[in-house]
């Protein structure tokens, strides 16, 4: 129920595949669909910034500057502010904003949208970073809404492991 910048189905169709893929490691994978989703409509801003954020994963930088600066020309067509936003703060790190301009678009991008799956895993993200145990009941949030989110699992094992409970994690 998140707004997309785009009306066809079948390309945020690919989008969910690609973001499902992503989650789940398979960047090979995510970055195919992704690029499908473009195909089945190039305006898609959000598809271009995910491409965007696994490229550079995949140390792909020329193709991902390439779909970063698309997503960003983008921007003026999406109607949605929250839409918009969520877009900003999925390239924040390739833009290399200050932290305290990422923190205050995470934060109106929280209040705007608090109970989006993909807002709670960047936020819950953030303060894992951070070593700030928050990050532990968003995760178990997360596993409340979708029990097959193998992800939160993880993060919650690496929050274990940071608190010296071996066991647990």
């Amino acid at each position: 129920d998140q707004p997309l910048s785009t009306d066809s189905q079948v390309a945020i169709e690919f989008y969910q595949k690609g973001l499902d893929e992503f989650y789940l490691l398979k960047n090979d994978a995510a970055i195919l669909s992704l690029k499908k989703s473009i195909s089945e409509d190039p305006g898609f801003a959000m598809a271009h910034a995910r491409l965007a954020v696994i490229l550079n994963h995949e140390n792909n930088t020329s193709e991902s500057d390439l779909h970063s600066d698309i997503a960003e020309s983008l921007l003026v067509f999406v109607d949605s502010d929250l839409e918009q936003d969520k877009i900003r703060l999925v390239m924040a790190h390739l833009k290399e904003i200050g932290l305290a301009e990422f923190d205050s678009l995470l934060d109106k991008v929280v209040q705007q949208a608090p109970d989006d799956l993909l807002v709670k895993i960047t936020k819950a993200g953030v303060l894992a970073s951070r070593r700030d145990n928050k990050a532990v009941d968003i995760y178990k949030s997360i596993i409340d809404e979708n029990p097959n989110f193998a992800p939160a699992y993880n993060m919650l094992g690496y929050a274990a492991a940071q608190s010296g409970n071996y066991q647990q994690a």
